[in-house]
């Protein structure tokens, strides 16, 4: 008998919402996130606006001596999953070896990365922090997710860019399908609201450059957009085999119907003009944005609303597609498609469905 997959438990914490359920909240009533970067001084790059998440407090989710030794993406993926694990009410300590734990990223720990290239220039080799590698290493989350909560199951870390995420999903549900897990921790993180990401996709002109109108620039399907605007945060789904969801009697969002992973095998950077792969990516939360979307897609089916699109003022006439613009719309839904891409040509599709009653 073939082995379904099913969401149990969501959890995000993103720069419109500490909880996947205010961010949820935000995404219905337009509210963006996005305004002058404040964890440095932005004035001398291009772009000069991103989407922080605010007041983050990682000893919520973790003791502190944990949270000094972790970079701020891995802080990101712990609140997360240990949101979305008590969403699912799931005990862990149950046959902790049929429970694992994946996690995407694109960058990883790049903040400490920096911190310590910038502290050994001016201290020399010696100073160097005896955490820098555990640290900035793009298997952080996982590690420190499986550690923290005793999962003992595969573990894994997905790194493709913008589509890292939804590969982590896609992939813990093959993991579940062929009888490996039972249950798995999957989503992705992301903390790269920096100078030197920020400068070095300015150099690339693929960042939005209102910064006077930070609130108004993220609009990917507007005639006059003008690039996309980096974010940070952390999103991760509890999936489940139905039948050891249904026998704990747990609560079921939706389910993964589907999952597909192409590559353009084209550009780094670009998508193919032919359109083999997907669209490019339009602005996010770049390794943690397909986690946040497949949140999103699982909320829409639930609660029978579509999230507009907001800021958007001139069509296209290149994209004739319904956009919902600017305000949330109604609608019974039962499927939901939800499309990654990142650099390097990587795509992912997720598809969930209604719950079966």
């Amino acid at each position: 008998m073939s082995r379904r997959v099913v969401v149990t438990g969501i959890g995000a914490v993103t720069p419109i919402g500490a909880t996947a359920a205010e961010s949820w909240d935000s995404m219905i009533h337009g509210r963006g996130g996005i305004g002058r970067i404040t964890r440095f001084d932005p004035s001398p790059y291009e772009s000069q606006i991103a989407g922080e998440v605010r007041d983050f407090d990682p000893t919520k989710y973790m003791d502190r001596k944990d949270a000094r030794r972790t970079d701020r993406f891995t802080q990101f993926a712990v609140a997360a999953a240990s949101m979305a694990m008590d969403d699912a009410k799931l005990d862990v300590t149950k046959d902790q070896t049929r429970i694992g734990c994946a996690i995407g990223t694109g960058v990883g720990g790049l903040e400490t990365l920096i911190e310590q290239v910038l502290l050994m220039e001016k201290r020399g080799p010696s100073r160097l922090s005896p955490f820098l590698v555990p640290m900035l290493m793009a298997n952080a989350g996982a590690a420190q997710i499986s550690m923290q909560f005793g999962l003992r199951g595969a573990n894994l870390s997905h790194v493709s860019a913008c589509a890292s995420s939804a590969h982590a999903i896609g992939e813990s549900a093959e993991i579940i399908k062929r009888g490996q897990a039972d249950v798995m921790v999957a989503g992705g993180a992301e903390a790269a609201v920096l100078p030197l990401a920020i400068g070095a996709f300015s150099t690339m002109h693929a960042m939005s450059r209102r910064n006077d109108d930070p609130e108004h620039a993220s609009r990917p399907f507007d005639k006059d957009r003008d690039g996309f605007v980096l974010s940070e945060g952390g999103a991760v789904v509890v999936l489940e085999e139905r039948e050891h969801a249904l026998a704990r009697e747990a609560a079921i969002y939706g389910e993964l119907m589907g999952y597909g992973a192409t590559a353009d095998a084209y550009h780094i950077t670009s998508p193919s003009p032919e359109g083999e792969g997907n669209a490019r990516a339009t602005g996010h939360l770049l390794g943690a944005a397909g986690a946040i979307e497949a949140i999103a897609s699982l909320l829409a089916i639930r609660d029978g609303c579509i999230p507009p699109t907001i800021n958007y003022q001139t069509p296209d006439p290149a994209l004739d597609l319904d956009y919902v613009p600017n305000q949330a719309r109604a609608r019974k839904i039962t499927t939901a498609l939800s499309n990654s891409m990142g650099f390097g040509g990587h795509n992912a599709s997720l598809i969930f469905r209604a719950a079966a009653p």
